[in-house]
């Protein structure tokens, strides 16, 4: 954690780190350009017999927008698919919102989450 903290810093600044590896006699100075790291949320695919592969890694600010995305593609009109993998093994979670909207892509009805207050009456969660 230690390292994180000393590798981060604004955007399109520079730092320099020493790296020594096993077949290295000694070690050498690597300077690299700190940039934002956009990491996908959703990889998608269209494996045998038509069947739609989505994996989401983390619920992020365009997931649902990226499932939506997938879809579309994997699910194209002159060869729709017959069925779907919706794969979120090791997904860290993420933003709330997103796994809400990603829910009603998937359920007719219902509701998705809600909390329960002191008479044990439910109430449903309303995004902000």
């Amino acid at each position: 954690m230690e390292a994180v903290k000393q590798l981060r810093g604004p955007k399109d600044t520079k730092i320099t780190i020493t790296i020594l590896r096993e077949n290295m006699n000694k070690p050498k100075d690597v300077t690299l350009t700190r940039a934002i790291i956009q990491v996908k949320s959703v990889k998608y695919k269209k494996m045998e017999d038509n069947i739609g592969y989505i994996r989401v890694a983390a619920f992020q600010e365009r997931t649902a927008y990226e499932i939506r995305k997938a879809l579309k593609e994997i699910g194209e009109k002159n060869n729709p698919i017959k069925g779907l993998v919706l794969d979120l093994r090791n997904d860290p979670g993420g933003l709330l919102t997103q796994a809400i909207e990603v829910s009603d892509i998937f359920l007719k009805s219902g509701i998705i989450v809600s909390t329960r207050d002191g008479l044990n009456r439910q109430i449903p969660y309303r995004q902000p």
